[in-house]
C-alpha cells in the first residue's frame, strides 16, 4: 500500500468518523433536548404540588381553628334550640323541653331570668334548657353535665336552685279545679265513698 493510498483510506475511515460524531451528537443534543423539557415539565409539577400542599396546610389550619373553637362552645345549651328553619327550632325545643315551640321558650326564658340561678359558664337560657330537659325528659345529673360541660354537682346544684324558683314564679299559671269541678268529673264509685264520708 503507497502512502497516497493510505491517505486516501485515512481521510475516508476519518470522514466516516467524523460522520458517526456528528451523527452521536445530534443524537444526544435531541436526548438533551428532550431530558431537559421533561425535567422543566417535572419543576412545573412540583411548584403546583407546592402550591396545593401550601393551600392544604392553610385549609387545614383554618378548621383546626374552628374546631378548637367548636370544642370550646358549650355542646349544647339555649342556642342548640335555634335554628334557621322554624321547624326545627319548634321540634328541638318540644322535644327537649316540653313546650310547644321556640318562642314559647324565649318567652319563659326571659319572664324567669330574674329568678334562675346564675352560672359563669352558662346563660339563663342554658339553664332553664338544662332545667326543663331534666324536667321533661327525666335526663340523670351524669348526662346533662355531659351535655352542657358541666360538673355533675353544677348541675345538681343548679337543677335543684332552679325547679322551686321557676314553679313559684309561675304558680300564677296553675288552676286548681273547685271541690264542684272535682266531684263533677270524679268515677261514681268514688263518689259514693266520698257521699258516706261527708
Amino acid at each position: 500500500m503507497t502512502s497516497a493510498e493510505a491517505h486516501a483510506q485515512l481521510a475516508t475511515h476519518s470522514s466516516a468518523s467524523e460522520g458517526a460524531e456528528a451523527e452521536a451528537l445530534s443524537g444526544t443534543d435531541a436526548t438533551v433536548e428532550a431530558l431537559t423539557t421533561e425535567v422543566q415539565l417535572l419543576r412545573n409539577t412540583v411548584a403546583a404540588l407546592q402550591l396545593e400542599q401550601a393551600k392544604l396546610i392553610a385549609d387545614c389550619a383554618e378548621l383546626r381553628k374552628e374546631n378548637d373553637q367548636l370544642c370550646r362552645q358549650s355542646c349544647f345549651g339555649a342556642s342548640f334550640l335555634q335554628d334557621d328553619d322554624v321547624s326545627v327550632s319548634d321540634f328541638r325545643t318540644k322535644f327537649l323541653t316540653g313546650l310547644p315551640n321556640f318562642a314559647a321558650f324565649l318567652w319563659l326564658a326571659e319572664f324567669c331570668i330574674s329568678c334562675l340561678p346564675t352560672s359563669s359558664k352558662h346563660s339563663a337560657r342554658s339553664i332553664l334548657l338544662l332545667t326543663l330537659m331534666k324536667l321533661n325528659l327525666n335526663l340523670k345529673h351524669q348526662d346533662l353535665a355531659w351535655r352542657f360541660e358541666i360538673s355533675i354537682s353544677t348541675a345538681s346544684y343548679l337543677i335543684n336552685k332552679a325547679v322551686p324558683e321557676i314553679a313559684n314564679k309561675l304558680k300564677f299559671m296553675i288552676r286548681w279545679p273547685s271541690k264542684s269541678d272535682i266531684f263533677r268529673i270524679m268515677l261514681l264509685k268514688f263518689k259514693d265513698s266520698i257521699q258516706h264520708v261527708a
